[in-house]
């Protein structure tokens, strides 16, 4: 439980750093590409932030929970191998 809340946690605080480092690229791309109309470039900036910053959900239960079933799968594994070797039917 408290790996897919760290990890949940974790994801979405990275993609929200990636995201406002793109938004801040984009918008001194734009004002350097015109320089007179730097309102234009914050106006567009405003309209698509909106939809920049909507999480990624499935990205974020992936890495919350891929490395939690993967774990299960390989527990379940490793108790069947050791059971098989026990019982002497190798």
């Amino acid at each position: 439980m408290l790996w897919a809340l760290g990890a949940a946690y974790n994801e979405r605080t990275s993609e929200m750093d990636a995201r406002q480092k793109f938004i801040q690229l984009a918008y001194q791309t734009c004002t350097e590409s015109e320089p007179s109309i730097p309102r234009d470039c914050l106006v567009e900036m405003t309209k698509n932030i909106e939809i920049w910053m909507k999480p990624n959900w499935a990205n974020i239960s992936f890495i919350a929970f891929a490395p939690i079933l993967l774990g299960w799968i390989l527990v379940f594994i490793i108790i069947r191998v050791y059971r098989w070797i026990k019982a002497g039917e190798v």
